[in-house]
């Protein structure tokens, strides 16, 4: 593989050790901040990539509440099969197909055998990187001179969430430059888009597609097995599992809603579950009356009016996070029903990416929002998800106005 070409930034521009030398702020207040330079040691550098790492990790939510086993994936052997013949990797799935889990399975079986540098790609949307040109440069000079010392494993996740912001072009050049070189194995994770809403998702679209023309062999993030779903919902106590159900809980995220409900109601009727929309409403509710204890309290809505409110708050953010108020006990609240996760003692983030579209997306079809507005408020890109969602709670909770949403949705 070539090693001299590099897509990250101009070949020809003379940049000194001073200005190559670059920071990565790991929280968003600044709490835990890492240097990052290319003069460093190789074993400098492998420090620095496990510092990122362990940090970014955080990130990823794991377990289902009410199991123990773990959930073994056959994707993450695909995909050290893969690395280990040399090749660069993508990874895609549906919203909550445990892409991230899979990827954690990856950076386990290399810890200990070489370094590891693991970052979501939405973190570099924050202030620790003005010029990520320059940033670029300097991570990519750290990888290429651990690549001579034994090789390392870089692995970037949700790159499609970053389509539309200037930093993708850096990092999708950062991936392919990590692709061309020896002993350095690449992993970069992405949603898939359905095909039934691929005219939302024309970026996305083209990162896959950018990637795969450079040379990634894609691995995709399948669904549970229904077999094994079913199983689950044994040991959760869910006896005869509707078909809706069974299939509902193949993916990951709706098995951890499914599992959430059945441990703060136990006595829940899940024959009522057959959409998702049923599920998601009927996590909204078991919510809502958790949190009023007393006859006539109002808590549970306000709790969820609080999140929906803070759903908005990260889609307008940079980095998608949102500020953590520690005085306030509904941010401890939505921490408790896996909501919110806090990364410092002043930020936090939603637990996943879909569960902040869909809070927030709720609110907008209680205030009967058409398609320009969700726009102007987070922008086109961040609100392709959202349209789905606020599609589908309009088709179940106020017909009248999804006509005239869809025919704006068209329009533009």
């Amino acid at each position: 593989m070539n090693n001299n070409t590099s897509h990250t930034g101009n070949s020809n521009r003379s940049v000194s050790a001073n200005q190559m030398a670059g920071c990565l702020i790991i929280t968003g207040d600044g709490n835990l901040v890492i240097q990052l330079s290319s003069d460093q040691s190789p074993e400098e550098i492998a420090a620095n990539f496990e510092l990122v790492t362990v940090w970014a990790l955080r990130s990823i939510e794991t377990g289902i509440p009410g199991l123990s086993e773990d959930l073994p994936r056959q994707e993450a052997e695909d995909i050290e099969q893969l690395l280990s013949q040399g090749n660069a990797v993508l990874l895609t799935g549906i919203a909550g197909s445990g892409k991230s889990n899979i990827a954690l399975a990856s950076i386990r079986i290399a810890e200990g055998q070489k370094p590891v540098l693991f970052f979501d790609a939405r973190r570099l949307l924050g202030g620790g990187t003005p010029d990520f040109i320059d940033f670029a440069a300097v991570l990519l000079s750290m990888i290429r001179k651990l690549s001579t010392d034994g090789g390392c494993r870089v692995v970037i996740d949700q790159i499609d969430n970053i389509v539309g912001s200037p930093e993708l072009t850096g990092v999708l050049a950062l991936a392919q430059d990590c692709a061309d070189m020896e002993s350095v194995e690449i992993l970069v994770i992405s949603r898939h888009t359905p095909a039934d809403n691929a005219f939302l998702y024309n970026g996305e679209k083209d990162v896959r597609q950018d990637l795969l023309k450079a040379g990634f062999h894609e691995v995709v993030s399948q669904e549970l097995d229904a077999t094994r779903v079913q199983k689950l919902f044994n040991d959760l106590a869910i006896p005869a599992p509707s078909e809706s159900l069974i299939e509902l809980g193949r993916n990951l995220l709706h098995l951890r809603l499914i599992a959430q409900i059945k441990q703060h109601q136990s006595d829940f009727d899940f024959s009522k579950i057959l959409t998702e929309i049923d599920l998601w409403d009927g996590f909204i509710e078991v919510i809502r009356r958790a949190e009023n204890p007393a006859p006539g309290a109002n808590n549970g809505l306000a709790l969820i009016e609080y999140a929906e409110r803070l759903a908005q708050e990260g889609l307008q953010s940079s980095d998608y996070s949102v500020r953590y108020d520690a005085t306030n006990q509904q941010y401890f609240r939505l921490e408790s029903w896996r909501i919110l996760r806090r990364e410092s003692p002043h930020i936090c983030f939603f637990t996943h990416d879909n569960m902040q579209d869909f809070l927030y997306a709720r609110g907008a079809a209680i205030n009967g929002n058409m398609p320009d507005t969700i726009y102007e408020v987070i922008g086109t890109h961040r609100a392709r998800s959202v349209i789905v969602w606020t599609e589908k709670l309009y088709a179940r909770h106020n017909p009248m106005l999804l006509i005239p949403f869809l025919e704006e949705v068209f329009r533009d």
